[in-house]
């Protein structure tokens, strides 16, 4: 895999997949999406259309096809350095630290919701599968899609059905906290928006850990694609 310069049509796919996020998140940044739903903050049935329709078009795909072009940034990236006798692993790394840092301030100071920590995370275990072979590439990838599957199954039945099902707000605690968090965005202290931000940013983590292992098998998908690609 030699490639020597900047290819645009990946920054174009590259461009759609932000975008994609974008509108799947802009709402989210309104209102604390971890404690109400987004179809009872906004009652109209014109906005509950266009929300139905961001989840329906958008939810986990705008994410999946990042993830497919972060895993072929990295072989880029790593065959450009290997080139260039430049120390591909330790460029690499350092770039990881790099994003991670981004993460981090972005996590605490901007927005709970930050998925840059995670992929930095995420790609330190691609340098693992560097020299791997493409059948164990493959075979790691298929496994990983199933994970998040098992989990939620399991859970279904470790839990039951209030796991898939939402508890109604009326009556419900669920209220109380979710007004409190609201009040905490809209009039509370420096101070009090950053520990409640600390907060709903370890339960984003915690969720984001059900779709890492989705995530990273895209990471993976794409060696096996260069391979493949490479016999034709």
């Amino acid at each position: 895999m030699q490639i020597t310069q900047r290819i645009g049509e990946l920054d174009i796919i590259r461009g759609i997949a932000l975008f994609g996020i974008l509108i799947v998140n802009m709402g989210l940044f309104s209102f604390p999406a971890l404690y109400t739903d987004p179809l009872a903050t906004w009652p109209d049935w014109t906005d509950q259309l266009v929300v139905m329709l961001i989840n329906f078009v958008g939810e986990g795909k705008f994410i999946s096809m990042f993830s497919f072009l972060f895993g072929l940034g990295f072989m880029i990236f790593i065959a450009r350095a290997e080139k260039k006798e430049q120390g591909p692993v330790r460029l690499f790394i350092r770039r990881l630290f790099m994003l991670l840092l981004i993460g981090l301030v972005h996590s605490y100071f901007v927005w709970y919701g930050d998925v840059l920590c995670v992929y930095s995370i995420a790609g330190f275990f691609l340098l693992f599968f560097r020299n791997s072979r493409p059948k164990t590439v493959l075979i790691w990838a298929f496994s990983l899609l199933l994970v998040p599957v098992l989990l939620f199954v399991l859970a279904g039945f470790l839990i039951g059905p209030a796991f898939f099902v939402e508890a109604p707000i009326s009556g419900n605690p669920a209220k109380t906290i979710t007004a409190q968090v609201v009040l905490i965005y809209q009039k509370g202290t420096v101070g009090e928006i950053f520990l409640q931000n600390t907060f709903d940013g370890i339960i984003t983590k915690i969720g984001y850990c059900l779709i890492l292992p989705q995530i990273f098998a895209m990471f993976l998908s794409v060696i096996c694609v260069l391979f493949f690609t490479a016999l034709d």
